[in-house]
């Protein structure tokens, strides 16, 4: 993501992002969205609310992520 948009760099902790800290959070928030949803056919929404909420006020939008 911060090759395609650099700007972002600014927006997300370098240190966590440096070791690995805010990566394996979001990747453990998103693993366990989707085994909630795996096991109950419903994405749980309040688990992932606060991500969104978090990107939302940064203001990082879908094409962020393209």
């Amino acid at each position: 993501m911060f090759k395609a948009h650099p700007e972002l760099q600014n927006v997300f902790n370098q240190t966590n992002q440096a070791i690995g800290g805010q990566p394996k959070k979001l990747l453990k928030t998103v693993a366990i969205a989707a085994q909630a949803a795996i096991d109950t056919g419903d994405l749980p929404g309040e688990a992932i609310e606060g991500i969104c909420q978090k990107h939302a006020a940064l203001g990082v939008g879908k094409e962020a992520y393209g």
